[in-house]
């Protein structure tokens, strides 16, 4: 791997971070005070949870998870978070900066092994394990595991409530730590010298 390509596999980061902080479903999450746009109730007398969601709109939604893998996944090598770890760690940046991405890495790791709130009563054992759950199962049913997962959540108010509601919490809590690495990225970049560049 050269020096170019590591540059643009920052370059890359950064695009592709920015697009998901900014995308429509992203900014729903979140009103002028940080807080997300949705609510959570239940109903002890029906036994029913329900999640207030408004106006979600399924393509905006989508557009969003389906970058989000980017990070999430090893199996993309060229965009996960461990992945361009690895490759941060091999420039000739400052000390000073790579630690800052350690630590931004640390945040986020440590929020995704947190067991997510509220929860199902079978729920995954992390926030990672709900988001690529409903990501793959509910979002885009390409696993027939995490389907069957979902199928048996959405045949209980409860359940299904749990883990709408976890999830949303657990996206919103993903992009809060993806944001900071996105600028400690983007401070990386700034020591790159012109010449090692791509041209645009």
């Amino acid at each position: 791997v050269t020096l170019l390509e590591n540059h643009l596999r920052l370059e890359v980061f950064i695009a592709k971070a920015e697009f998901v902080l900014k995308s429509p479903f992203a900014l729903y999450l979140q009103d002028q005070n940080g807080k997300p746009q949705f609510s959570f109730r239940w109903d002890h007398g029906s036994q029913a949870i329900e999640t207030d969601l408004a106006e979600i709109n399924e393509y905006d939604r989508d557009a969003l998870l389906y970058t989000l893998r980017l990070f999430l996944q090893e199996s993309e090598a060229n965009t996960s978070v461990r992945k361009i770890s690895q490759m941060i760690e091999s420039l000739s940046i400052s000390e000073e900066n790579k630690v800052k991405w350690r630590d931004g890495r640390r945040q986020l790791k440590d929020f995704l092994e947190c067991v997510p709130s509220p929860t199902p009563s079978d729920c995954p054992p992390s926030k990672y394990e709900l988001i690529i759950t409903m990501l793959y199962g509910y979002g885009m049913h390409v696993d027939t595991e995490k389907y069957l997962q979902i199928r048996a959540w959405r045949a209980n108010p409860i359940n299904w409530g749990h883990a709408k509601t976890g999830f949303l919490q657990a996206i919103r809590g993903y992009l809060t730590r993806l944001n900071n690495l996105h600028e400690i990225a983007s401070l990386i970049q700034a020591e790159i010298p012109d010449k090692n560049r791509l041209p645009i």
